[in-house]
């Protein structure tokens, strides 16, 4: 039995699921500054999925990080971009599931 990412190259990047890419720039979203924790446990997400998730969405300029926070977490919040690309989501989403 294959494990998953078995049919990926070595150094390929994993697709991204626009579906969970919606659940955590929301989770950061309600959140205001928030850790990486925080946003990956509301957006039910393992955390090392949300680290990939939050590379990829500062590498993109959707996620800020504001610093370390008292215990030495991450402040992430949504940029200007990030708001939007999460209200395109958001639409694109609604549109999707109203045409089913």
């Amino acid at each position: 039995m294959a494990s998953r990412g078995a049919d990926t190259m070595a150094g390929q990047r994993k697709l991204l699921n626009m579906d969970v890419l919606l659940k955590f720039l929301e989770a950061i979203d309600k959140l205001g500054p928030t850790s990486l924790y925080r946003a990956a446990k509301e957006a039910e997400m393992t955390y090392p999925t949300a680290r990939r998730y939050l590379r990829i969405s500062m590498e993109q300029g959707l996620v800020i990080n504001l610093g370390r926070g008292p215990r030495g977490e991450l402040q992430l919040v949504l940029s200007d971009q990030g708001k939007e690309c999460l209200s395109m989501l958001r639409n694109l989403q609604r549109n999707t599931l109203g045409a089913s």
